[in-house]
């Protein structure tokens, strides 16, 4: 569907929503309309302009949440200056309190979630697509005290095999060869154990795995499987919450290829076929109750990602960054240096050099 058909009508439905007394919906108090709107400031130490950094819009989102009875929705449509896309947007249906099915553009069930890392940066696992990632398909969700296990089957990922790189997620849009390519018939697992040691101490570990198949957009043929497994570890003792994850992907092309092409936010950047991923983050809340700040979450990120096809050299990336709270506006502070890191100077195929980002995000959440 083309996209600006599709924000018309979702924009469309939320009028209809939020206005129309004879929507089903509309009588549920449970239904909720919400967004974001956020500007940043940004420095960069491989920016040429030599104009000490600039001003921009960020985002503008918004969000849609209900549930009637035993039936959920979620959805989340989101403005940049590049491009408008769909974040996610799937209906749910719940048969108790622990067990849920999810179909639409769903959150794909792997690693630490739903972030696996603290910053507005992510880790370097969402340049690969295997953080905050989003296909289509549908998934099963169990959750209780002790367990949370997730089994998704997802169709096609979040461009919907049309070769685009317009969409939140990071996706595969070419191989080697620059021919279009996608994944497609992707099995995920999720498993995690809960535990709470002490009453200051809480822990969710696990492993997580996937494995789909390489689909040639242009022929209609299969060109090969990728897969990825990883295990995690989220942390929290008291005010520290530490997330540890090691992952392994691979692309395995039939042309044997070393460098396919991801793409996301209308960018297109080089990427190992595979490759191992480390990524810790640690993070500590400062409860605060001066002028109109209510806490400061201080945070440090740290990715790994080696062991590429093609031996091309490591990526590196630390994010130091502090998030303050003051009401409905939330800002992330961060000081980003990466080597071999897309959106920093780089692809994860370069040879470079360390490069530096100063960013200020301001967002207004209503």
């Amino acid at each position: 569907m083309n996209k600006k058909i599709l924000s018309v009508a979702i924009s469309s439905l939320v009028c209809g929503l939020y206005i129309n007394p004879n929507l089903a919906w509309a009588d549920d108090a449970n239904l909720k309309i919400g967004g974001a709107v956020r500007f940043q400031y940004i420095n960069e130490s491989y920016d040429n302009s030599h104009q000490k950094g600039s001003m921009d819009f960020d985002t503008f989102r918004l969000n849609i949440d209900g549930k009637k009875e035993d039936l959920v929705l979620s959805a989340e449509w989101r403005w940049y200056n590049n491009m408008n896309t769909l974040h996610h947007a799937w209906v749910g249906y719940d048969f108790n309190k622990y067990n849920q099915a999810q179909a639409g553009l769903i959150l794909i069930p792997f690693g630490n979630q739903s972030y696996n890392s603290h910053s507005l940066f992510f880790s370097s696992n969402y340049y690969l697509g295997l953080e905050e990632s989003y296909a289509l398909g549908a998934k099963y969700i169990f959750n209780n005290e002790n367990f949370n296990v997730q089994a998704a089957l997802v169709k096609n990922s979040a461009n919907g095999l049309d070769g685009t790189n317009e969409n939140f997620s990071f996706v595969l849009t070419q191989d080697s060869s620059d021919e279009p390519a996608g994944t497609i018939n992707t099995g995920v697992l999720r498993t995690t154990l809960k535990s709470q040691p002490t009453q200051d101490l809480r822990i969710e570990a696990g492993a997580s795995v996937l494995h789909g198949q390489l689909h040639n957009i242009e022929d209609g043929i299969n060109v090969g499987n990728y897969g990825a497994y990883a295990i995690h570890a989220d942390i929290n003792y008291g005010r520290f919450n530490t997330k540890l994850q090691a992952t392994k992907y691979d692309y395995d092309f039939q042309n044997d290829d070393n460098v396919m092409v991801l793409g996301a936010y209308g960018n297109d950047y080089d990427t190992p076929t595979s490759g191992d991923t480390y990524t810790a983050g640690v993070a500590y809340y400062i409860p605060l109750n001066f002028k109109n700040i209510d806490g400061i979450d201080i945070y440090n990120d740290f990715s790994l990602v080696n062991h590429k096809s093609g031996g091309f050299d490591k990526t590196t990336m630390n994010v130091l960054g502090v998030g303050i709270s003051a009401g409905a506006v939330y800002t992330y502070i961060d000081y980003i240096a990466a080597r071999n890191q897309p959106f920093l100077g780089d692809t994860f195929v370069s040879n470079g050099h360390v490069n530096h980002r100063f960013n200020i995000n301001v967002g207004y959440y209503f």
